[in-house]
C-alpha cells in the first residue's frame, strides 16, 4: 500500500514482479477509485479524502494459484489528560484504536482485482491493545480472519460498513471469524455460542497446516486453546 503524496495514509496498491534474478520484470500500480474510498468514508465526507488514514500493511497470504490477498489494518493511538484543580493531579489515559481491515485480492500475476473492506471497531485503554488486532488463516483457496468483536454485530450485514458497533474494552465480546474467497467477503460468524469471559489473543494464534487454526484465549491468569478445522 502506498500514497501518492507525502501525507501518511494509502491511496493506492503497488507491487513488483520479479524474475529468476530478482530483476523487476513487471509494474503494477493501481490508484484507489471513488467506489473503494466509499467502503471506508462515508458519502458526505467522500469528496474531501484524498488517502486512507492510520492504515498499515500487516501481511501477504499467497494462495496456491499464486494470486494472493494483502491485509492491512487501520491503526492510531491517543492520549486524554485531565487534570483536576482540587487534588492537583493530573491522570493519563492511553487509547488504543484496532480498527477497519483492508483486504486486496490479486492475481497471480499481480493485477487488482478488488479491495474490500472488514468492518470492526476495537477500542480500549491502558492496555497496548492486547487483545485487539486479528489472526488470519487460508486454506490455499480462501482466507478466513478471527478477532474479537462486539456481539451487536452479528445481526449486522458485514457489509454495512458505517453501522457497525465497536467493542470498548472488550465488553460484549464475541469471537468473530470472517471468510473470504477470491470473489470477495462471503459471510461473518460466531465462534463462541454463548457468553464467555475469555478473549481472544489474535497475535498470537496461528496456523500450524492448512486445515487447522488455533486461537489462544485469556481469561485473567486463566488460558486456553480453540481449535478450528476447515474442509
Amino acid at each position: 500500500y502506498v500514497n501518492s503524496s507525502r501525507d501518511f495514509g494509502i491511496n493506492a496498491a503497488f507491487n513488483l514482479i520479479l524474475n529468476g534474478k530478482y530483476e523487476p520484470k513487471k509494474v503494477n500500480y493501481s490508484k484507489f477509485t471513488t467506489a473503494d474510498f466509499k467502503k471506508f468514508v462515508s458519502v458526505k465526507d467522500i469528496d474531501k479524502i484524498k488517502y486512507l488514514k492510520d492504515f498499515y500493511l500487516r501481511d501477504l497470504v499467497q494462495l496456491d494459484d499464486g494470486s494472493f490477498f494483502l491485509l492491512g489494518e487501520m491503526y492510531y493511538k491517543y492520549v486524554d489528560r485531565n487534570y483536576d484543580p482540587r487534588t492537583n493531579i493530573t491522570t493519563t489515559t492511553d487509547h488504543y484504536n484496532y480498527n477497519s481491515i483492508i483486504v486486496s485480492y490479486f492475481d497471480r500475476l499481480g493485477q487488482l482485482k478488488w479491495h474490500e473492506n472488514v468492518p470492526k471497531i476495537q477500542n480500549s485503554t491502558n492496555d497496548y491493545g492486547y487483545y485487539s488486532s486479528f489472526a488470519w488463516f487460508s486454506t490455499g483457496k480462501t482466507i478466513a480472519l478471527f478477532y474479537n468483536d462486539n456481539e451487536k454485530n452479528q445481526d449486522i450485514n458485514i457489509h454495512d460498513y458505517f453501522n457497525q458497533k465497536d467493542i470498548f474494552n472488550n465488553r460484549k465480546v464475541a469471537h468473530t471469524y470472517v471468510l473470504i474467497s477470491p470473489e470477495g467477503v462471503e459471510k461473518r460468524g460466531q465462534l463462541n455460542s454463548g457468553k464467555t469471559n475469555f478473549l481472544l489473543y489474535p497475535k498470537q494464534s496461528f496456523a500450524i497446516n492448512n486445515h487447522s487454526m488455533y486461537l489462544m484465549a485469556e481469561y485473567g491468569r486463566h488460558s486456553k486453546i480453540i481449535g478450528v478445522s476447515f474442509k
